[in-house]
């Protein structure tokens, strides 16, 4: 086996894995990633043709997904906790941040707006 042929079942691996994991947690606990998780099998997707490259796309884009939602759900209730932040991968970590502030901000012009009316 070459190690183009490794690199691309490595990803296709990883990514089957954590699929895996997230359905298993269920909606509301997200699973570990490594920090570097979405740039490192990015760029072993790089190895990958046809058939593979498809499946890889897929099984990314259905992750990201699923890790989105749960983030948006964690982020909206509640600032990035160290049980968190310690779960979550790089790009993850500052659409948390970027989701939790704009959170507030909209909770902010809604109290704002409540005030206004009982004055």
């Amino acid at each position: 086996m070459n190690q183009q042929t490794q690199t691309g079942q490595d990803v296709l691996f990883a990514l089957k894995q954590a699929l895996v994991h997230e359905e298993v947690n269920g909606s509301f606990e997200i699973g570990t990633l490594k920090a570097n998780f979405y740039t490192d099998n990015s760029m072993k997707m790089k190895s990958l043709v046809d058939a593979e490259l498809t499946e890889a796309i897929k099984a990314m884009r259905k992750l990201m997904n699923k890790r989105m939602a749960k983030i948006t759900r964690m982020a909206t209730l509640s600032p990035l906790s160290q049980v968190i932040d310690v779960k979550i991968t790089l790009e993850e970590r500052e659409l948390y941040h970027s989701i939790h502030n704009s959170c507030n901000k909209f909770k902010d012009i809604v109290k704002q707006g409540e005030q206004n009316v009982k004055e």
